[in-house]
């Protein structure tokens, strides 16, 4: 999980977004925030973000906590439980010694 204020609006789509976009997808992280966290006089953007790795399983909602111009982000994510492993691991001998295989390697 990354959060802060990244300076670039999520609101609009620009080349710094795509470029950041692109720099979180390899490590499968997406960005939460869709609404505006920041309102000045000019303008509103969404400069504050959260990045989760990739799952459908959270809640994202604002608050407005009058200590900052920055809206706070409250984000909820589910517990992800693994999956079970489909393949049992599998015991073999090789000279008189144990070992074990498994299919996670």
């Amino acid at each position: 999980m990354i959060c802060g204020d990244i300076n670039i609006n999520y609101l609009e789509t620009c080349n710094k977004r795509q470029q950041l976009d692109a720099l979180l997808q390899t490590y499968n992280l997406i960005g939460t925030v869709s609404f505006p966290t920041h309102k000045s006089k000019a303008s509103t953007t969404t400069i504050d973000n959260i990045f989760i790795t990739r799952t459908k399983n959270y809640n994202i909602n604002p608050l407005i906590n009058g200590l900052s111009d920055h809206k706070a982000q409250i984000i909820t994510v589910e517990n992800m439980v693994p999956t079970k492993q489909t393949k049992s691991p599998q015991r073999g001998i090789l000279t008189n010694k144990v070992y074990w295989k498994s299919s996670y390697f």
